[in-house]
């Protein structure tokens, strides 16, 4: 068998292109854990269901529900801050930011 299997990046995605014989005949993308999970939670503020002034699952919570790491969870969290929809208020928990009062 002439299989080969390579890790490329197209358009900053990355993504697995299976070679069989030289000619590609499989693609998968691949996205990051934390990637998936912020963009969950963003739909989620988008569309409602998660409202200015909601209180996120925990970390512990998300980490079991969605099957990831402590480090996933943080990085979803991380950006998520970075573009002012929630916010972490010490000692509490994470919160989804009103938008207007930002």
């Amino acid at each position: 068998l002439d299989y080969v299997e390579r890790l490329l990046v197209v358009d900053g995605t990355p993504v697995t292109v299976i070679y069989y014989s030289g000619e590609p005949v499989r693609e998968k993308k691949m996205t990051a854990k934390y990637v998936k999970l912020a963009d969950t939670i963003r739909e989620q503020i988008k569309s409602g269901e998660l409202r200015p002034g909601d209180k996120l699952p925990s970390i512990s919570q998300l980490r079991e529900e969605y099957g990831i790491s402590y480090g996933s969870v943080r990085g979803a969290m991380l950006v998520l801050k970075a573009e002012g929809l929630i916010e972490g208020r010490q000692g509490e928990a994470v919160y989804v930011k009103d938008r207007e009062a930002s």
